[in-house]
């Protein structure tokens, strides 16, 4: 080397040849925290023009798994938890109603609603031994299903004109004149029953 010679400084790329460099060497955009990516980013070195300095984090990756499940476990605990309250509101219903029906509904209409859920229980029995074991005889099982479902109808009329909260509408109609009628109806609906069986 001569004395008295400089050594020519380092250029600058062009900004064709910083274009080049930067699709050679683009390193992959990574998820971090945030459901965001750490992009590449093209700062100027001070040596040398311009170099690629990919910020990534690959600390963040573990961070941002955990984050997004202990956000499921929270989502999953809520649901949890929001399904024990379903149920127990669904219980303090239900207790409330058994309450308020012991304390609040008359003797007469307490034993009705046990001939109602009888006559039910009838009529569901009939229809899960027809699905079962079969329809023959036929006549049996449609009188007897007729009766149940005709019976039941009769008593939710009877509840509804012996009921005191009802005396508006069945002013002319005593619990004494509501029962004739309903014994009168019940004889009426079974004699046809019968001449159904044959």
């Amino acid at each position: 080397m001569r004395h008295g010679t400089r050594r020519p400084a380092a250029r600058c790329p062009t900004r064709t040849q910083a274009q080049a460099q930067r699709r050679r060497q683009r390193p992959l955009l990574r998820p971090v925290a945030g459901g965001r990516a750490a992009p590449a980013c093209w700062a100027p070195a001070p040596a040398a023009g311009w170099a690629c300095a990919a910020r990534s984090a690959p600390e963040a990756l573990p961070r941002a798994a955990s984050g997004h499940l202990s956000r499921g476990g929270g989502t999953m605990s809520g649901a949890a938890g929001s399904g024990a309250g379903s149920a127990g509101s669904v219980g303090s219903v239900v207790r409330r109603f058994l309450v308020e029906y012991g304390s609040g509904t008359p003797s007469r209409l307490k034993v009705l609603d046990a001939y109602l859920l009888y006559v039910l229980l009838t009529g569901a029995l009939q229809f899960g031994y027809c699905l079962g074991v079969g329809t023959f005889p036929f006549n049996s099982f449609l009188s007897g299903f007729i009766s149940a479902v005709g019976s039941f109808i009769l008593g939710v009329c009877l509840r509804i004109q012996i009921n005191p909260q009802n005396k508006g509408e069945f002013q002319g109609i005593s619990p004494e004149r509501a029962f004739a009628d309903f014994l009168f109806a019940n004889t009426i609906l079974h004699l046809v029953v019968i001449n159904f069986v044959g």
